[in-house]
């Protein structure tokens, strides 16, 4: 939203327009005084405003307190101390007096007491409470901006509006100290007193504005100059040679800004009939005081014919034999054509260098290029010029040069796949001169079509994708090809393969079946359905052990034999995958088997006897390898005995020796194992001694 802001001397604002303040508050709301001084020798005239509508219309119902202190102007003594220089406070006048007073012909006086007496126009007909409400509020706004603004311009409004005082009581050799303020306190508003400081002395000409500058325009006008304090201006022209002065503002002129611009220079614009008719300006300013300063030093400005012929229309534009172009186009006719320019560029958006010095007559639609760059684009723009150089220019008209050998295939490429899934590309760069770039392909099998990855042809060599490893393919693929200037395309680089990251594992395999025997225990399985398995490991525990690894497989293994196993002990076995990138898999759903006891243990071997005649003893000697809790168990047949048990030996035991033992006698031996689990081996091999 704009809005109109104006500005005072010393930089301070007179007013500036916010929204109003709400009815009640929990704190006061504070409201700055703004006042200001001007001696005119005889007399100082003081203006003042306040901060906003709410201030203003406080200050209006209670009154300002414009008081004086004097002093000497030699040596600063006090003379009188601060005294009212009016019996009541100064207020608004009344309807009354408005009627009474009012210069009609002052159309800001009018506007003051508009703006002071006029009726509010906002309705709630329309029974939106909240929207009234910002209506209101903007209304109020306004009025208040109005009507400070009419207390600059105009001295009449701003003595309606109780802004302004004229001290005619002063003195040459005195110096003045002025205070105002609001009359009485309020809970609303919290008023500050406003101080000036002026001597009668001090009374200085108003200065003429500086020279504005001018800016020449199409049929315009427009002269810029710095704000400088005034509140308005005025902007006077002459036509002939500044022995006439015509105003050519019907009303003062202040300059509007967006919310936030910069607001040092205001800018007028005067439009012209015609350009090249040379014209005087001046300004003059108005001050917060309603006066006019003297005009400024005039500045001459006039018009000039910024609009372009037609632009030529490109009918032809082809490479017709080596590295000749030839243009020809049409154009639109125009009194004040002066010719035409051609120019070339390497890019369509530019810049285009000219192609000749001097202009190409208004009657030719042709033109040869004898020099196009075989290795570059050719881009052709025509500039239609009139007589005061304004150009217009034809849309660009590409032109492709003929029997261009595309570039080499692309070569060189390698790559690589990090953790994250980006892909990096490199290739080596080809050596053409007419090289543009390259177009990056990709597929999901080598087989596969190659779809386009680079939106755009890349000038780079170097090309990142990124892609994603939750996938069931294990590997992507990439070739490049090579464009030229002339949009001329390569064949295929060769293709790039690269292997993703793995972060999926296998799958297991399943056990399909499995055999238990007394000594070892068969198992089958389905081997894993990953194709990046690399081998099977199978593992083992027996009962509430952990798991063992007890053998790594190949892909072809679906079969095993565990043989190291031990009687009526139960194992549980399951199968895990490993992948190229050693992942490995979760484990198969295990089996649980015991072997079984069928109470048969092997028997002893090497079982020999041999008569000892010196010690007069039968030595028995044998071999047996088994683990576990067992005993020997020894049988013996003497002559013509019967077979019976003779003894028992210890585990740790591998000989015997039989001293009761009789000439002319044979004797006949076999031994058993005896477990303490109950299981026993088949008898021994029987061994004869016979001692003579």
């Amino acid at each position: 939203m704009k809005k109109i802001l104006f500005f005072i001397i010393l930089a301070l604002p007179f007013f500036r327009a916010v929204q109003a303040q709400p009815e009640s508050s929990a704190a006061p709301v504070k409201a700055r005084l703004h006042l200001l001084a001007k001696s005119y020798g005889d007399s100082i005239v003081l203006r003042w405003a306040v901060q906003d509508y709410g201030a203003w219309r406080y200050a209006n119902s209670r009154g300002f307190i414009l008081e004086r202190l004097t002093m000497n102007d030699a040596n600063n003594a006090v003379v009188e101390n601060f005294r009212p220089l009016t019996a009541s406070p100064i207020r608004p006048w009344t309807e009354a007096e408005w009627q009474q007073r009012l210069d009609r012909q002052d159309s800001f006086a009018v506007i003051a007491a508009q703006c002071l007496l006029g009726e509010s126009k906002v309705t709630t007909e329309s029974g939106n409470f909240f929207k009234a409400l910002d209506n209101k509020a903007k209304e109020d706004a306004n009025r208040f901006s109005f009507a400070m603004l009419a207390a600059d311009l105009s001295p009449q409004a701003a003595d309606g509006l109780g802004l302004r005082f004229v001290d005619r009581k002063v003195e040459q050799d005195k110096k003045y100290v002025y205070r105002l303020r609001v009359e009485g306190a309020s809970a609303k508003y919290e008023t500050d007193t406003a101080l000036f400081i002026l001597a009668t002395k001090h009374s200085f000409p108003l200065n003429p504005p500086p020279v504005p500058e001018v800016v020449a325009g199409d049929s315009t006008v427009t002269l810029t100059w710095l704000n400088l304090g005034f509140t308005a201006w005025h902007v006077e022209r002459s036509e002939n040679g500044g022995t006439n002065w015509r105003r050519i503002t019907k009303r003062p002129f202040l300059m509007s800004y967006e919310e936030g611009a910069q607001r040092e220079k205001n800018a007028f614009t005067d439009f012209t009939k015609d350009n090249y008719v040379g014209r005087l300006y001046r300004i003059r300013g108005i001050t917060p005081f309603g006066e006019l300063s003297p005009p400024s030093e005039p500045v001459e400005g006039h018009g000039i014919d910024q609009t372009p012929p037609f632009p030529p229309v490109i009918t032809f534009a082809e490479n017709t034999k080596g590295i000749i172009v030839e243009l020809r186009w049409d154009v639109a006719p125009a009194a004040d054509l002066k010719g035409f320019l051609v120019a070339k560029s390497n890019e369509a958006a530019g810049p285009y260098e000219p192609m000749m010095e001097d202009l190409l007559p208004v009657n030719v639609r042709s033109f040869t290029d004898r020099n196009a760059d075989e290795f570059a684009r050719n881009y052709y723009r025509v500039y239609s010029l009139d007589e005061h150089g304004n150009p217009a220019a034809s849309m660009p008209a590409y032109v492709v040069m003929r029997n261009q050998a595309p570039p080499a295939r692309p070569f060189g490429l390698v790559g690589n796949i990090d953790t994250a899934g980006v892909v990096t590309l490199q290739w080596l760069k080809g050596r053409e001169r007419d090289l543009w770039g390259y177009q990056v392909f990709f597929a999901n099998q080598a087989d596969h079509e190659f779809h386009n990855l680079s939106k755009e042809v890349l000038t780079d060599t170097v090309f990142f994708d990124t892609i994603s490893l939750k996938s069931l393919t294990e590997k992507i693929y990439y070739r490049v090809k090579a464009v030229d200037l002339n949009y001329a395309v390569s064949e295929f680089s060769e293709v790039l393969e690269l292997k993703k990251p793995d972060f999926i594992p296998p799958v297991p395999p399943v056990f399909t079946d499995y055999l238990v025997t007394d000594t070892s225990i068969f198992l089958q399985w389905a081997p894993t359905s990953s194709e990046d398995a690399v081998k099977q490991i199978l593992y083992r525990k027996a009962e509430n052990n952990d798991w063992r690894k007890i053998s790594d497989l190949t892909l072809a293994q679906t079969i095993f034999t565990d043989k190291n196993v031990v009687k009526q002990v139960t194992y549980s076995y399951t199968l895990t995958a490993m992948d190229d990138d050693g992942l490995e898999s979760e484990k198969s759903f295990p089996v649980t088997l015991r072997v079984y006891d069928t109470g048969l243990r092997p028997a002893i071997s090497l079982l020999k006897a041999m008569w000892d005649e010196e010690a007069k003893t039968i030595r028995l000697s044998w071999q047996y390898n088994e683990q576990g809790n067992y005993r020997f168990v020894l049988y013996r047949q003497a002559g013509d005995e019967l077979l019976r048990k003779y003894g028992t030996l210890e585990s740790s035991g591998r000989d015997f020796e039989d001293n009761k033992v009789a000439k002319n006698r044979t004797y006949r031996y076999f031994i058993k194992v005896e477990f303490k689990d109950g299981g026993k081996s088949l008898p021994s091999e029987e061994v004869l001694v016979s001692i003579d």
